[in-house]
């Protein structure tokens, strides 16, 4: 059991150190940068989206797009905000604490919320979440 915990911690290290926005976060705030050419969102997350690359991303810590949005109209989104319910999605915002957005529109950290329809405009999808790793080391 010692063994399997020692594996698990240097794993997780090595993780985060391959890939320090493994959690999510980036920006101003964290001081990380995003990979792949992804986006940091003014909420300090990576992404690919309008939601990520659009109004308010932040170029010093990843891509942003250049240009304005080509949707444009009089009728804007304004960028979503963090949800502070537990809901997630189009009308209710981010979820915080990097938690998952689940496709019925629900913050958790479980593949329920984190696998397939996750929304990853509004959460983090199929990462290892914090919470998950330290119940294996348990």
């Amino acid at each position: 059991m010692k063994y399997l915990k020692k594996i698990l911690n240097i794993s997780i290290a090595i993780l985060l150190f391959e890939n320090p926005t493994v959690l999510g976060k980036c920006g101003s705030e964290n001081g990380v940068h995003c990979k792949n050419n992804e986006c940091c969102s003014k909420y300090g997350y990576c992404g690919t989206t309008d939601e990520y690359c659009g109004q308010g991303c932040q170029p010093a810590f990843g891509h942003c797009n250049s240009s304005p949005s080509r949707t444009t109209s009089k009728t804007s989104k304004a960028s979503p905000s963090l949800s502070s319910s537990g809901r997630c999605g189009v009308e209710y915002g981010i979820c915080k604490n990097n938690k998952c957005c689940s496709k019925y529109g629900y913050c958790g950290t479980t593949d329920a919320y984190c696998g397939t329809g996750c929304q990853s405009a509004f959460g983090n999808c199929n990462i290892p979440h914090l919470e998950q790793l330290q119940k294996l080391q348990k």
